[in-house]
C-alpha cells in the first residue's frame, strides 16, 4: 500500500509542475512538445473521470490530417490498449471499456509521432 501511495503522490506532484514521469520504460508528461505553440489536438477529454464502471469516452479535436495513435497504459507502464487513427481531421470520439482490467489509475496518451498529450484516468 505504501508503494501505491508514493507512486500516486509522485504522479500528482508531476502533474502540478508539468514534469515528465518515467514508469518502467515509458515516459508520461508534457514531453518534448511541451511549450511549443503548435497544438496538434484540442479539447482533449476523458469522461466520466473518475469512472466506476470502466466505460470511458475519449474525445478531442484535431485540425491537421495526420496519423494519430491512442494508447492506454496502466501504472506500471504496460500498454493495455492501442489504436491507430487514419489521416483525417475533426472531432474524434470513442468509448473504451476498462472493466476487464483492475481498478486503478490509467494514462491515456494521444500522439502524432513527434508530440503527445496525456490524461490521467481513475477507475474506482
Amino acid at each position: 500500500m505504501k508503494f501505491w501511495t508514493l507512486l500516486f503522490a509522485l504522479l500528482f506532484t508531476a502533474s502540478l509542475v508539468r514534469a515528465e514521469v518515467l514508469i518502467g520504460n515509458k515516459s508520461f508528461g508534457p514531453g518534448p512538445g511541451y511549450g511549443v505553440s503548435s497544438i496538434f489536438i484540442s479539447e482533449f477529454k476523458a469522461f466520466p473521470n473518475p469512472t466506476s464502471t470502466g466505460s470511458v469516452t475519449i474525445e478531442f479535436n484535431y485540425q491537421d490530417e495526420e496519423n494519430l495513435t491512442i494508447r492506454v497504459y496502466n501504472l506500471i507502464g504496460k500498454e493495455i490498449l492501442f489504436e491507430r487513427i487514419g489521416t483525417s481531421s475533426g472531432l474524434y470520439s470513442k468509448t473504451i471499456d476498462l472493466s476487464d482490467y483492475p481498478k486503478g489509475i490509467y494514462i491515456i496518451e494521444v500522439s502524432n509521432g513527434t508530440q503527445k498529450q496525456t490524461k490521467r484516468l481513475s477507475y474506482i
